[in-house]
Parts: C-alpha cells; sequence; structure tokens
C-alpha cells in the first residue's frame, strides 16, 4: 500500500486544465504505488540535481532575521530568570544561588515575585539585544564568506582570459 495516493486511489487530485488549484504533487517513490524510502525524503536533495542542490545552499545560507531571533532569546532568558526567581521565592532553598546580586546588573530586582517580573523583564531585554547581535554577527560572517568565495571564483575563471586575446 502506498503512503501517497495513485491517481486512480480515493483522495488522489485532480490534475490538468481545469483542476482546482492547490499544493504542489509530492515527489513519489522510485516505483509506482511504492512508498518514499525513510533515507530519502520530499526536502532532501536528490543526488546529481542541481536545482535541489542550490535550494539546499540558499537555506543553508540564508540570513537569520535579527529581530525574530532576538524576540526568542530574549523570551528564554526571561523566562528563565522569571522561573529562576520564582522557584527561590517558593522554595527557599538552602545555600541555593545568591540571585540577591543580580540587583547590582538589573534595577529594582529583588527575590520576590515582583522581583521575578522585574528579572524577566531585564532578562528579555538583555536577551533580546544579545540574540540580535548574534544574528547580526553571524549574518555578517556568512555574507563576507560567500562575497569571498564568489569572487575568488570569479577571479580564477578569468585568470586567463587575456591569454586567449
Amino acid at each position: 500500500m502506498s503512503v501517497f495516493p495513485g491517481p486512480d486511489e480515493p483522495g488522489a487530485r485532480a490534475t490538468g486544465p481545469g483542476a482546482a488549484s492547490g499544493p504542489p504533487e509530492i515527489p513519489r517513490g522510485p516505483g509506482a504505488g511504492e512508498a518514499v524510502p525513510a533515507s530519502r525524503s520530499a526536502h532532501s536533495p536528490a543526488a546529481g540535481d542541481p536545482d535541489s542542490t542550490a535550494t539546499a545552499l540558499r537555506l543553508a545560507f540564508a540570513p537569520l532575521h535579527k529581530r525574530a531571533f532576538g524576540i526568542a532569546v530574549g523570551a528564554a532568558c526571561g523566562l528563565f530568570i522569571f522561573a529562576f526567581t520564582a522557584f527561590h521565592v517558593v522554595f527557599e532553598p538552602e545555600g541555593g544561588l545568591r540571585l540577591a546580586l543580580l540587583r547590582a546588573y538589573f534595577y529594582g530586582y529583588e527575590v520576590s515575585w515582583k522581583g521575578a517580573l522585574i528579572g524577566g523583564a531585564w532578562g528579555f531585554g538583555v536577551g533580546f539585544v544579545m540574540g540580535w547581535f548574534i544574528a547580526f554577527c553571524r549574518n555578517l560572517v556568512i555574507a563576507v564568506s560567500v562575497f569571498l568565495t564568489r569572487t575568488r571564483a570569479e577571479l580564477e575563471q578569468t585568470r586567463e582570459f587575456l591569454d586567449h586575446i
């Protein structure tokens, strides 16, 4: 039995002129009616297929969205500081971390529920800046390395250009 319905099976989509538009057909397995092997998926480039390899490379070197990465890192840092502070407020562990030292970095922070909210806000702000900067640096390094690689390849192609004139 096939993972994807064949043209004569129930659930098959009509194709051709006048057919309903929808998502593109999912590539089928090696033969009609065979399932796609677990080692190959529709998203992995086939061996020797230049279009899928180019797509995979474009995705690998795609820039990170700085604001989205900053929000993700900020949310994680804010939640972490909030959770740590809440744990210390609820359980008051003996010999635990001295979270009160964070007030030297985060104005208004204290080991209380109010301090947990203030620490969470500070954690989000610091995490956002840190995430944005990491994404910026990563995008810059990728852009410079792609530029240098392309420039070297173009220079290598045109190195003997004047010898043929």
